[in-house]
């Protein structure tokens, strides 16, 4: 049915206007370099977005679900139950009222960027919605927006990643698990933060390669790599333009 599953050409056209979009953003960063009053109402702006489209869409799915008495769904269900409804909130509150710490930002900012991509390029929820349902389109928002401001902090260097501070995300993602787990223990909601909920389950090998050990691998190995490809080109930067030392072999007399 048109606009029910992934690949429709309402979602196409999302995904070709937010790729220009992006173009569009690192074009005029990198032309006009923006001050820091400017970084930040920017910043900020797609901060409000993110927790907007957060809430918007764990209110929604919340309403349907318990109305319809989907899975035994409660009210209080409510609170974020996957790992991008979680780092949308803590990445915004941390934008709009905190210091950009790059501790918080190695996880945020990787974790708000890996789920943002992965919502956008294969949105397995149209399977079951239509692309502008009150429960679908605010996600797809939200997700575009954290890709955005990581993409937007990296060029303006408010984010800087380290390999140094990598282990940062894995504590993110620790912290994450734990509090799914909680949720499927003690408030008993079904599937939180993918625990025992591939993404595809058509396949073994799919339910395997696309459950949550596997994904947070594979997001590890992606942002150790580009840790290490930062580090590497700053290192450069600074072997560049550092002054040469005064190798004077004489002195004045």
């Amino acid at each position: 049915m048109t606009g029910m599953h992934m690949y429709n050409i309402y979602h196409i056209i999302f995904v070709i206007l937010f790729i220009l979009y992006l173009t569009i953003q690192i074009i005029l960063t990198k032309k006009y370099k923006p001050n820091s009053k400017a970084i930040d109402i920017y910043t900020k702006l797609l901060a409000v977005i993110i927790i907007l489209g957060v809430t918007i869409t764990r209110i929604s799915n919340t309403v349907y679900n318990v109305r319809r008495g989907l899975d035994n769904y409660k009210w209080y269900f409510f609170l974020p139950d996957t790992w991008c409804s979680l780092v949308g909130i803590v990445y915004s509150l941390n934008l709009l009222f905190f210091k950009r710490n790059q501790n918080v930002l190695h996880y945020t900012a990787f974790a708000g960027f890996l789920g943002g991509i992965m919502a956008i390029l294969v949105p397995n929820f149209l399977n079951k919605m239509s692309f502008f349902s009150i429960r679908s389109f605010p996600s797809f928002i939200y997700h575009g927006a954290m890709i955005l401001v990581t993409v937007f902090l990296i060029q303006t260097e408010e984010f800087k990643p380290t390999i140094k501070k990598a282990n940062y995300f894995m504590i993110g993602m620790a912290a994450s698990m734990v509090f799914g787990s909680f949720e499927k223990r003690v408030m008993h909601m079904n599937k939180p933060m993918q625990i025992n909920d591939p993404f595809f389950t058509s396949t073994m090998f799919l339910r395997i390669l696309t459950g949550w050990p596997m994904v947070i691998l594979g997001e590890l190995i992606f942002v150790v790599i580009t840790c290490l490809i930062f580090d590497h080109r700053n290192n450069k930067k600074v072997l560049v333009f550092q002054e040469p030392e005064n190798n004077n072999l004489g002195a004045n007399v």
